[in-house]
């Protein structure tokens, strides 16, 4: 097989031109030309084609990878390398664009990674794939193409794939003897949901709890104007948006962990990404929605939406609401309602190891790491990778190193959390909203 190699700049230690050619040849595999970009710009409109009708998640969306691109470790402009390269990879049958793999090759530990494009980020990884194409997609994909890039980008050290749902291209049945393919440290959680509300919410809680959560909601009514709707306009759900992660932010340093939204004065790449694809006019799929007092938000949900799949991302509620009322039950239950009268299929409460999660959900969704040496300096990386996961993973399933990790991160963060509690008080009736968002129909 031969590899057309002269349309792009090859990987190298020194810091790529701003006008590298932008596209390579990388190879055939079952009746589908594949062929690697460096510029997302190049395939704007075929990425923006394809989503339209197709398998996969709102994490390979063109406007979330295009705010992905932005927030996960830049180029500086001031003469540093960025510490990752883009990778587009797309497969053609003829002249139509069928599948698409945002990939990166990432700078780590001396050598070159061959990754997902944000994939510390994203929840979900995978390729977008045509759904007519998809029934006739390779069992060995993610695999075949991996070794399709190293053939035509050599420099590439090792490859380390993360989050692959299991109902995806099936990495499990590797048959390469240096692979290893081992279930990722979280699940996920989805529920199957039908349009009668009412039956569904039946079968998932008994009368006696469905009746103590409406009592809470009549109560939290008598406090002020209640109401429940998704945020509209880039601008207000910008504002909703930071003040959510604010908020979650601080209740997860109490709680002894690390926040992966960082703080407003010293965002994390997740917060950055999510700003990004929030301020994008492209965006169609990463909404705001909240419960409001006086028309002031009071607790918050980011959420994707597609055609059939309701994406919980994120939620959190004001420190100042009195926790009697379940602020984020009632949000959590206000949204699965919203996406069963929608038409949805399915509600995916996305990866973690929250019991709500565990206590809503319906059915778990294993994930896979993929992960693969292809030099010497690679089988290094791929070990450090290895055992920097084995210690992650034994931590989270020893009561005593977890209890001592939280408390540790609880003496670094807590007085940091203690003052974004404060600086995020929520307005009394005489202050100003924080998010004076005028009502509008939920969806």
């Amino acid at each position: 097989m031969s590899f057309h190699t002269a349309n792009i700049s090859p990987v190298s230690d020194e810091k790529p031109m701003a006008d590298t050619p932008r596209r390579i040849d990388i190879g055939f595999l079952s009746g589908c030309r594949y062929f690697a970009y460096e510029a997302m710009e190049d395939i704007a409109a075929l990425w923006t084609g394809l989503q339209r009708d197709c398998v996969g998640t709102p994490f390979q969306t063109y406007s979330w990878i295009k705010a992905v691109v932005a927030a996960d470790c830049p180029d500086q402009g001031d003469g540093k390398t960025a510490c990752f390269r883009p990778l587009f990879v797309v497969g053609f049958v003829e002249d139509k664009p069928v599948v698409i793999l945002p990939l990166a090759i990432r700078y780590a530990m001396t050598g070159k990674l061959l990754t997902w494009l944000g994939d510390r980020i994203s929840d979900y990884h995978g390729p977008l794939v045509d759904r007519a194409y998809a029934s006739r997609l390779p069992d060995n994909l993610i695999e075949a193409i991996a070794s399709l890039i190293h053939s035509a980008i050599p420099q590439i050290d090792a490859v380390h794939l993360t989050r692959l749902p299991a109902s995806g291209p099936d990495i499990a049945k590797s048959s390469l003897t240096n692979a290893s393919v081992l279930a990722a440290e979280y699940s996920s959680h989805t529920l199957a949901l039908k349009k009668d509300w009412k039956g569904l919410y039946a079968a998932m809680r008994s009368s006696k709890s469905r009746q103590r959560l409406r009592s809470k909601y009549r109560a939290f009514k008598a406090t002020g104007r209640v109401s429940f709707r998704r945020v509209r306009g880039a601008e207000n759900c910008l504002t909703a948006a930071r003040q959510i992660l604010d908020w979650k932010s601080a209740q997860v340093e109490e709680a002894g962990r690390r926040s992966p939204f960082g703080t407003a004065d010293a965002p994390s790449a997740t917060r950055m990404a999510i700003e990004a694809a929030l301020s994008d006019a492209d965006n169609t799929s990463l909404r705001v929605y909240g419960l409001f007092r006086d028309n002031a938000l009071t607790a918050g949900m980011l959420a994707f939406a597609s055609d059939r799949v309701f994406y919980y991302y994120v939620s959190a509620y004001s420190p100042q609401l009195d926790s009697k009322f379940s602020a984020g039950i009632q949000l959590l239950t206000k949204t699965i309602e919203l996406a069963a009268r929608a038409g949805c299929d399915s509600y995916d409460l996305l990866i973690g190891d929250e019991k709500y999660k565990n206590d809503w959900a319906d059915t778990d969704v294993a994930l896979f790491n993929y992960t693969r040496p292809f030099t010497l300096k690679g089988r290094l990386i791929c070990a450090a990778l290895h055992a920097r996961f084995s210690l992650k993973k034994k931590i989270m399933r020893t009561p005593w190193l977890d209890d001592f990790g939280r408390s540790t991160v609880k003496t670094i963060f807590g007085q940091t959390a203690r003052k974004a509690r404060l600086a995020a008080r929520e307005p009394s009736r005489g202050d100003k909203a924080v998010s004076p968002i005028q009502h509008r129909p939920p969806m």
